[in-house]
């Protein structure tokens, strides 16, 4: 079975990620479950990169030093240290070779519109400057970022849960969404597109799920454990090492949805915020052509491989 793995921006909370991507790993490991692309936003698309690149001990690495005090003290080596730069080439490496396609949203100024871009392959020198676009706020990031002679910022705050490119992609047969809005449902119009959508707030059992902006080092260590015990028990009920089928799995997905049903109705939280953010770009994404571009170091594949137009309509919750 193929799955589409997205994941969702969450700043600080992209550590619970590392814990719970390691346990995905570890459950379908040996089995015919394969995780065939991946789709990432803003913090996200850490997770996504060192996850496509088979990397996560990197990432891993990278999420053990961090330590801020203050949201003052991380705007500062934002500002002055090149913190987010720095970060994304230590991650990113020449011999870095993604295994599995990748798909990220960059947003442009002054005119506000987004692309997606697909990533796949051997490493490409525009990655980095991709990625450091396509995951900074302009004032906020360390000054302002270019990308393809356009300023880019940060794809989530127009689609933060990119499920739509895995859509397009034409190969998950199942599409598991880790984010961090518990009242978040997938559009009725992507449901239609007849692959099952299963999607989980992976920090909804931690107590500390409220602090977006909390990058201490005790918190970023718990976080990922966090992350790696609710993955354990999720991955678990969910594939079982491989044995359950594509029905199983939903209905295993849904009686824990059920069992959740009190938390996510009483959770608020900043990716709540950036959700209705989400609502009021989506009828300016969801007229117009979205454009699949690849991002190869092959300007024939950049032009033409995989550029592929589709148009969705506007729909209801």
């Amino acid at each position: 079975m193929n799955i589409g793995l997205v994941i969702s921006g969450g700043v600080a909370k992209g550590s619970y990620q590392v814990g719970f991507l390691k346990a995905l790993n570890e459950e379908i490991k040996h089995t015919s479950i394969k995780v065939s692309a991946v789709s990432c936003s803003s913090i996200g698309i850490f997770s996504g990169y060192a996850y496509a690149a088979d990397k996560m001990d990197a990432l891993s690495d990278i999420w053990n030093r961090v330590h801020f005090d203050s949201t003052v003290d991380l705007l500062y080596d934002v500002w002055f240290k090149h913190f987010l730069k720095d970060a994304i080439h230590e991650l990113v490496k020449e011999n870095d070779s993604l295994k599995i396609p990748m798909y990220t949203p960059i947003c442009y100024l002054p005119f506000v519109h987004m692309d997606y871009f697909r990533l796949y392959g051997d490493f490409y020198k525009k990655w980095p400057r991709f990625m450091l676009g396509a995951a900074s706020y302009p004032f906020l990031s360390g000054g302002i970022h270019w990308f393809k002679g356009q300023m880019s910022f940060d794809g989530g705050a127009m689609d933060n849960i990119p499920i739509m490119p895995l859509l397009f992609d034409g190969s998950p047969e199942l599409i598991l969404v880790l984010h961090f809005e518990a009242g978040f449902k997938p559009r009725k119009k992507y449901l239609d597109y007849g692959i099952p959508i299963i999607d989980f707030d992976i920090s909804i059992d931690s107590v500390l799920r409220k602090h977006s902006f909390d990058f201490h080092h005790d918190t970023n260590i718990r976080r990922m454990e966090d992350g790696y015990i609710y993955g354990k028990k999720i991955c678990s009920v969910l594939f079982d090492r491989g044995n359950n089928g594509l029905n199983e799995i939903l209905n295993a997905a849904k009686e824990q949805k059920d069992k959740e049903f009190t938390k996510r109705l009483s959770s608020v939280t900043f990716e709540t915020w950036v959700q209705r953010l989400n609502e009021i770009f989506y009828p300016f994404i969801s007229r117009t052509n979205i454009k699949i571009n690849n991002l190869s170091g092959r300007k024939k594949e950049e032009k033409v491989c995989y550029s592929e137009e589709k148009t969705l309509v506007d729909d209801k919750m």
